[in-house]
């Protein structure tokens, strides 16, 4: 009965630890692209990195100019090729940066979702879909926990008699004193 229980656990253990790890992982690949979002803006030179994160919240004019603060010689100049040119380049640079980072996320869920399937007792086969991993999964977690929770009555219920055992034989030997 215990050993059953100790599988049971053991089970409930690693399917909450890769449930977990999937988790974690997501929040690693969200702290990972924004340094890698910072790491690809410096090595670009962009000083900037809040354009680079959100594109669409920048708050460039409709122009194709842009203003260049000369920092040495303490003038601003209109320049619009190259403003052009980087935007372009820019533009490119961020969509490849971010296929990259969508890419290397979907790998990921793909990883969790196998170790997640091969963790099941049930042999889903290597093309069964994600709701059908997730559905057998979230099925043998219930079932689990309801055999835990048979096996905790289980053991009040032998404690009790213990109790129960050891009361009578306290009773018995004291009456027999």
């Amino acid at each position: 009965m215990s050993q059953t229980l100790k599988i049971l656990k053991l089970h409930l253990t690693k399917l909450i630890n890769i449930l977990q790890l999937f988790c974690i992982t997501k929040l690693r690949e969200s702290s990972t692209s924004a340094r890698l979002i910072e790491e690809f803006a410096s090595f670009s030179g962009e000083h900037n990195s809040s354009e680079m994160k959100y594109p669409h919240q920048s708050n460039r004019s409709s122009s194709s100019k842009s203003c260049r603060l000369d920092v040495e010689e303490g003038n601003c100049s209109l320049d619009s090729s190259n403003s052009t040119n980087n935007d372009a380049e820019n533009s490119a640079t961020r969509r490849a940066l971010h296929n990259a980072l969508e890419r290397s996320r979907r790998n990921q869920i793909k990883e969790a979702f196998t170790l997640l399937r091969e963790a099941l007792p049930m042999k889903l086969d290597s093309k069964s879909s994600r709701a059908t991993i997730l559905n057998c999964a979230a099925a043998y977690v219930m079932s689990l926990q309801s055999r835990i929770q048979a096996h905790q009555k289980e053991i009040e219920e032998c404690n009790r008699a213990i109790k129960e055992l050891e009361t009578e034989i306290t009773n018995t030997t004291t009456s027999s004193s």
